[in-house]
């Protein structure tokens, strides 16, 4: 599995979970867009699924205080490209 971001400031470490158990992912930055790459379980042959959620955790969004920027919204993680090979 593939993913871009963008994430706001104030955002720490993001966390990449599959069925809520953290998975070692290698993660880069350029230009600040994130990318995370993971490598998910096999399927199995009985064609039942051992994925059923993968999330991306940034624990808690940027609040307007924390920045200073002028922006009122409460922020978190702007997808780009998700992909699942």
């Amino acid at each position: 599995m593939y993913v871009e971001f963008v994430k706001a400031k104030g955002i720490g470490n993001v966390e990449m979970l599959v069925d809520g158990e953290k998975v070692d992912a290698l993660t880069q930055s350029y230009d600040n867009v994130w990318s995370m790459e993971a490598e998910l379980p096999p399927l199995s042959p009985d064609n039942e699924p051992l994925v059923t959620t993968i999330t991306l955790d940034c624990r808690r969004p940027s609040q307007p205080k924390e920045r200073n920027d002028g922006d009122l919204r409460a922020l978190g993680l702007l997808l780009l490209t998700v992909k699942i090979d």
